[in-house]
């Protein structure tokens, strides 16, 4: 009878060996058995776990509110970033029939939503990342999650590090609206000394540019202009008109944008950035997260990083985030600005149609003044480290840009569509503040002044008034070049500067700091003299005995 192969090489085996083969057989079979007798009990002790795990989550309630998710997230990014604030209860009692519990909203998990291949590429931007930087972002590493959704649905991934931080937002939130104690100030001051230190670990060592590449058109320029098309689309909101006319907000008068797009270009030397290199590209407060002692700062998203570009950008995100887009009003969050304080209608002193009034940012909060403070500061360090003397334009420039390319967005989404009124009216606002640092940053370079201490000063100080008074000393200035004309005092030392003509000795005309608005006060018109390109400001003359107001002369006029 035919053997099969094996068979018959198991008896040839047997022949030769004996009992050496089968001592080796049995040893074989006892250790495939004991295999599957130790794999069958892991089974059964995982069964047995999961089982109990079941019973223990049956015995606890999640609690997630209506609103307990909140996306963190621009709503144009590629991976949207969600908080999900829970609590939990037990059924389970103590002898004080007491039952452990979190309560609604104690606990947050952040996760990241997206389709797979999205989650995937950010992971490997993580991945990617220069040495040293790793730290300062939230992990993106792949978790395995149990999938109960349907096919189709989006993927998660768990920001598993980030469970025990707080958003930069909450931290300066929680001390709005209240008096500022010495231990609110260390906090403020010491959140934004550890933010701008990890702003100056991803933006070290930049790099030269060329002076033959225009940066500045590329940069700030061609976005900006890309935001007016889109702004003055008819489709969108009933914005053209103030684009392209110009507007009065808070009773002062600005021109169209593009105005001070053109003046801006004839400032390239002073707004080019010297040096490019890293940058984050949306860190707003919600994208910075901070420990319980303040020590460490880590940036959710990744996916924005870039290289090549302006650091001051990420500055100036962060201040109009913080200062101005956390207090409009929208969605079910306690705003700051109420829809009834925003005005947008003509009134007697200003008939124009395009007019808006409403509070100044951010409104009432040392909060934010106090971190503004200090972040400017460590931002004027480190540019003065590296070279950077023109920082502070720029800054301007950039907040500005950051405004408008945030109506862009919304008007893309149709978020900000303009058929409600309080939506148009937030539209005007962000453009409005928009226009404002412009028109500060060109006043300023027009007349060789000093911009203010900060992009938003909370209480407004109407930088048209600080012009005016500049004005005055110009004027004063001018004068003591004429010959007959002598200034003993200036408007600086003195309230108000009497101007004297020589002969006759005469007071010619006093000028009052304290007034601006009616800053000239003629006594005597001996002397002539003619305020060449001073049209605006108004004066009282008085001739003969008989007094005359004369507002807004022409230019020229003597």
């Amino acid at each position: 009878q035919e053997l099969p192969l094996a068979a018959l090489s198991l008896r040839v085996l047997g022949i030769l060996f004996k009992t050496a083969l089968a001592e080796q057989i049995h040893r074989d079979h006892w250790a495939f058995q004991r295999r599957e007798q130790n794999n069958l009990q892991l089974s059964r002790k995982q069964a047995h776990a999961a089982e109990l795990s079941q019973i223990v989550r049956d015995t606890f309630k999640i609690q997630i509110d209506d609103d307990g998710e909140e996306r963190l997230s621009n709503s144009d990014a590629v991976n949207q970033v969600v908080r999900v604030r829970f609590g939990f209860e037990s059924l389970a009692v103590d002898d004080h029939e007491q039952s452990p519990r979190a309560a609604k909203n104690a606990l947050h998990l952040i996760l990241k939503q997206g389709t797979a291949a999205a989650l995937q590429q950010a992971i490997e931007t993580y991945r990617n990342l220069p040495p040293g930087l790793q730290p300062y972002f939230a992990e993106h590493a792949p978790i395995a999650t149990p999938n109960h959704n349907a096919a189709g649905s989006s993927n998660y991934l768990v920001m598993r590090d980030l469970a025990a931080m707080e958003l930069l937002s909450d931290v300066v939130r929680a001390h709005d609206h209240m008096p500022l104690d010495s231990n609110a100030e260390r906090v403020i001051i010491q959140t934004a000394r550890q933010v701008a230190l990890a702003f100056q670990a991803l933006h070290d060592n930049p790099q030269t540019v060329s002076g033959t590449t225009n940066q500045l058109e590329r940069l700030y320029l061609m976005p900006l202009s890309a935001s007016i098309d889109c702004l003055c689309d008819t489709q969108s909101f009933t914005l053209r008109a103030w684009v392209e006319e110009g507007f009065y907000a808070n009773g002062l008068h600005y021109k169209r944008l593009m105005s001070y797009l053109n003046e801006i270009r004839k400032q390239e030397k002073l707004l080019r950035p010297s040096k490019l290199g890293r940058l984050h590209g949306d860190a707003h407060s919600r994208n910075l997260m901070l420990d319980a002692a303040r020590q460490r700062v880590k940036f959710i998203d990744v996916e924005s990083f870039a290289t090549d570009q302006d650091y001051i950008m990420d500055y100036a995100l962060l201040i109009e985030d913080l200062a101005l887009y956390s207090y409009l009003p929208r969605g079910k969050k306690t705003a700051h600005i109420q829809p009834d304080q925003i005005s947008v209608q003509a009134d007697d002193e200003i008939p124009s149609r395009n007019t808006i009034r409403y509070p100044s940012f951010p409104p009432n909060s040392r909060a934010a003044l106090l971190f503004q403070q200090t972040l400017l500061t460590q931002l004027a360090s480190f540019a003065h480290s590296i070279g950077d003397v023109n920082w502070k334009p720029r800054l301007w420039l950039a907040v500005a840009r950051s405004l408008l390319m945030l109506l862009e967005r919304q008007t893309r989404n149709k978020r900000l569509n303009g058929d409600g009124r309080e939506n148009l009216n937030l539209v005007l606002v962000i453009y409005a503040e928009a226009v404002r640092l412009l028109d500060e940053l060109v006043t300023a370079d027009a007349r060789s002044q000093q911009l203010a201490e900060l992009p938003f000063m909370g209480k407004r100080v109407a930088s048209r008034e600080i012009d005016e008074r500049a004005l005055m000393r110009q004027i004063v200035q001018w004068l003591e070049k004429l010959p007959f004309v002598t200034v003993p005092l200036t408007p600086k030392h003195h309230a108000l500067a009497p101007i004297f003509c020589r002969r006759p000795a005469k007071t010619f005309c006093g000028i009052s700091q304290q007034d601006p608005r009616s800053a000239v006060r003629a006594h005597s018109v001996r002397a002539a003299g003619t305020l060449e390109g001073y049209g605006t400001v108004g004066y009282h003359a008085q001739t003969a005995g008989r007094r005359r107001t004369i507002q807004r002369r022409p230019r020229g006029a003597r």
